[in-house]
């Protein structure tokens, strides 16, 4: 299933302003005030600003073939509404239908399109959470993770702590903690989290 539960990288900015004004630097959609005093006929240099913010990850990927064909398998495919294991109800290869959201019947086509428009912000998830580089194969298992258990599980979870802090080798195991829905073992989620695992290996 989808996400049914549930940055920003700031570079210096230097700014030249005159007397008496105030100068506001807009990063990604977050305001820094540079500078605001009063500067009786001369021109201010203002500092460069480094916001504490978390880093991005050097590079920003998209989910390979192979990555959203992992995914179907293991969504499944349905044509018609179905309640989840997690409860809500779905469409297509593990959407969830929104309030507003009108879908009765999807042939695979459609099911596959709406998959990787759902994908995508899930693709940006994982950009954001993770701040090392990664090989395909080892994004294509992250978002395959975070489709099925959100970003929140992503961020606090030792998996994500694991691939940050480039220990590659343990994260395979991270991946397995996760295969509980309502606090039970569900076979199938084992056999994801393997698959995860095995993809986030392989070279």
């Amino acid at each position: 299933m989808g996400h049914k539960f549930f940055g920003f990288l700031a570079l210096g900015v230097v700014a030249v302003v005159s007397a008496s004004q105030s100068v506001q630097a807009m990063k990604n959609g977050r305001q820094t005030l540079l500078v605001d005093r009063q500067v009786s006929g001369a021109t201010l240099k203002a500092a460069i600003v480094k916001p504490t913010t978390r880093k991005q990850s050097p590079e920003s990927l998209e989910m390979s073939d192979k990555g959203v064909e992992l995914v179907k398998q293991y969504e499944g495919y349905h044509a018609t509404p179905y309640v989840c294991p997690g409860g809500k109800l779905t469409i297509g290869y593990g959407h969830v239908i929104l309030k507003g959201e009108k879908y009765s019947n999807l042939n695979k086509a459609q099911a596959t399109a709406l998959l990787k428009k759902d994908l995508a912000k899930y693709e940006r998830d994982v950009n954001s959470l993770i701040n090392v580089k990664l090989t395909q194969e080892q994004y294509d298992a992250l978002v395959s993770f975070t489709y099925n258990l959100g970003p929140g599980a992503l961020q606090k979870s030792g998996l994500r702590k694991k691939v940050n802090g480039g220990q590659h080798k343990a994260v395979p195991a991270e991946f397995l903690k996760w295969s509980r829905c309502k606090k039970k073992i569900l076979p199938g989620l084992v056999k994801r989290r393997k698959a995860e695992a095995q993809l986030y290996q392989s070279i």
